[in-house]
Order: C-alpha cells, then sequence, then structure tokens
C-alpha cells in the first residue's frame, strides 16, 4: 500500500471512530487489535489521536480494521504467510482471563470430552497446554496463531478488565479467521464490546449450544463423533459442574448486587467527595448512556475500595508510598487507572528484585 493511500484508509478510519465512539471506546476498540493506548479518557481531537495511534502499526492492522468498520478500501493485497499451508497444524486457541480458570479447565473438559488431543489444544492459563517455562508469552502466541486455528473467547468481566487478554483479542482476531465468543453468565451479549462481533457465540451454560460447539470442533479438526450417550454423559457432568461454580461466583458480593441504602451510602469505603466526583465524571463522559454512566460508577467505586486494601507487604513502604503518590498525580480523577498503575509499577518491583 502506497504512503498516501495509506493515510487516507488512516484518516477514514479516524473520522470513522470520530463520529461513532467517545474516546474511552475507541481505546476499548483499538485495544482490541493489540494497539497500546494511552491512558486518558479525554482527548482535544478524537481524530488526531486515531491518527496518531494508528500511523505506526502495520498495514495489515489498518487494513482490518477497516474492514471491520465496513469501510471502503483501496486494493491491496494481504501479505501470504511464508509457511506452507500444508505444513500448518490445525488448533484451538482458548483466549481468556486467568482469573476465569475454573471455567477455562472445563472447557478443556469438554474440548477433550469430544475427542481433541491435549497437543491440539493452546490454553495459557494450564501447564501442557500453553507456554512453556522462559518463553516469551506474547511471542509464543503470535507463533501459534494463524488461519488453522479456531479461536474460543471465553469473555467476563474479567476478561475486559485484564489489559493481557485484550492485547490476545487484538493478536488472535488479526491474525485468525475463525472465532466463538463463549460467556460466563452473567456477562451477557449486550455486554461485549471490541472486535468480537455478537453473533453465533454462545453461554457457558447452554446446553443446546454445547451441542452445537461440538459438531463445530469435530468439523474443523476432523475427529470421528463419540458415541452420543457417552457424549451426553460427558456433557451433563461438565454442565453440572459449571453450575457449580457459577452459582459460587454469584454468591460474592458484586458492588451493583448491593441495595441503594446504607451500604450504597458507605459506597465500599467511598467517601463523599469521590462519590461526587465519580458521578460528575460519569455525566460528563457519557451524558446520553445511562448504562454506561453506571457501569463506570460501579467501576471506579471498586477501584477505591482496592486501593484501600493494596497493602503489599512484600514492598518496602517508601517505595509503595511514591508509587501511589505517583498514581495520584498522574490519574488524580482515576481511582482505576491508580489502581492499575500501583499494581504494575508492584509487579514490576518484585520482578526486579529477581533479576
Amino acid at each position: 500500500m502506497n504512503p498516501k493511500t495509506r493515510l487516507n484508509l488512516i484518516t477514514d478510519i479516524a473520522l470513522h471512530l470520530q463520529s461513532e465512539y467517545n474516546t474511552s471506546g475507541i481505546n476499548l476498540l483499538l485495544a482490541g487489535y493489540g494497539i497500546k493506548t494511552e491512558d486518558v479518557s479525554i482527548v482535544n481531537s478524537k481524530r488526531i489521536y486515531v491518527i496518531d495511534l494508528l500511523k505506526s502499526e502495520p498495514s495489515e492492522v489498518i487494513i482490518k480494521i477497516a474492514q471491520d468498520l465496513e469501510l471502503n478500501i483501496p486494493e491491496y493485497k494481504m501479505p501470504e504467510t511464508k509457511e506452507p499451508k500444508a505444513n500448518i497444524e490445525k488448533k484451538i486457541f482458548i483466549s481468556h482471563s486467568s482469573k476465569d480458570a475454573k471455567i477455562v479447565e472445563q472447557v478443556i473438559e469438554i474440548l477433550e470430552g469430544i475427542g481433541v488431543q491435549s497437543n491440539k489444544i493452546f490454553c495459557t492459563s494450564f501447564e501442557g497446554y500453553g507456554i512453556g517455562l522462559g518463553e516469551d508469552f506474547l511471542q509464543t502466541i503470535k507463533n501459534e496463531l494463524n488461519n488453522e486455528v479456531l479461536v474460543l473467547f471465553i469473555l467476563s468481566q474479567n476478561f475486559y478488565n485484564s489489559p493481557v487478554s485484550l492485547c490476545e483479542m487484538g493478536a488472535t482476531w488479526v491474525r485468525t479467521s475463525e472465532h466463538i465468543p463463549i460467556l460466563i453468565p452473567p456477562f451477557n451479549y449486550s455486554d461485549i464490546k471490541g472486535v468480537i462481533p455478537n453473533t453465533q457465540g454462545m453461554k457457558i451454560d447452554d446446553k443446546a449450544k454445547m451441542n452445537s460447539l461440538k459438531e463445530k470442533v469435530e468439523s474443523f479438526l476432523s475427529i470421528n463423533p463419540i458415541n452420543f450417550s457417552a457424549w451426553e454423559r460427558k456433557r451433563d457432568n461438565i454442565l453440572t459442574a459449571i453450575k457449580n461454580i457459577l452459582e459460587k461466583n454469584e454468591s460474592k458480593p458484586h458492588a451493583s448486587d448491593k441495595p441503594q441504602t446504607i451500604k450504597n451510602k458507605e459506597t465500599n469505603g467511598v467517601n463523599s467527595d469521590q462519590d461526587s466526583l465519580i458521578k460528575e465524571l460519569s455525566k460528563k463522559e457519557w451524558p446520553d448512556d445511562f448504562e454506561m454512566q453506571i457501569h463506570y460508577i460501579e467501576k471506579q467505586r471498586a477501584a477505591v475500595e482496592a486501593l484501600k486494601n493494596h497493602n503489599p507487604k512484600d514492598i518496602e513502604k517508601a517505595q509503595f508510598e511514591k508509587i501511589r503518590k505517583q498514581a495520584k498525580i498522574e490519574w488524580p480523577q482515576d481511582f482505576e487507572m491508580q489502581l492499575h498503575y500501583e499494581e504494575k509499577q508492584v509487579n514490576s518491583l518484585r520482578k526486579l528484585k529477581n533479576i
């Protein structure tokens, strides 16, 4: 693609995103393609912001974004993979948050119950299915992904709260062509954001869809179907295990489940000044989207509570106080980003101690 055509396409993408999304929505969408975004919720010009983010990205990524946005694209031939297709081994890649490991373990049980061999499953959270000791995480994922991989997106709020999961989403979306969204209740189809479509998906506890998944996997990997009675027994046992996990998750308190009475006044330890600021910013960011206002308020309140409890014992007090002070300077009005910054810095300190 020549430079002029490339610039025109980037500009078209920027204009489209400017008209359709706020800054936070743009960040979430582009993160889905593995693009590093800025930690901001408001910018002077969304168009210029998008152009700056995209100008250094590979043409393949620009083309993919434009295709997904259904924009007019000049004739452009995507480069072919250097490895012959005949030598590429079909696999199933499970993209997920590590916090959903219990559910993901049941997904592996489903696949193996269908007849998928363990070496055909790539899943980073479990030994023997993912990345070997000492291997580079992102590079290994990139090496595993190609058009002969079926991606199972295990979607939950944990997934969208994880920068690593969003990075995986971008890498898999650009490099693979077959995807199945699998939702963990109470996460719903209306909660799906980013590049993943909400069509042709399923909920993890849907028996009928489980049968459809079986047929899809069998067809994709050319597996001979197992005896259906044996499959039904395995499927029902796994669904029972999934139900138990979901019920335990539901029994845990959530900010959105708390009654709007005294507990709401306490707001998980959010004082009145913080709560007023959170509500004010939610209205400013999403003046016409009340659902997003509620989502923003709940996330910020939860972050305030997490910040109160974030006190790593293995980090020197002076070092941690310095990190916390810097977090407040960088994001004085964004408690979620303060928490993210603290956690990233603390983890980096731990790694430094082991170098």
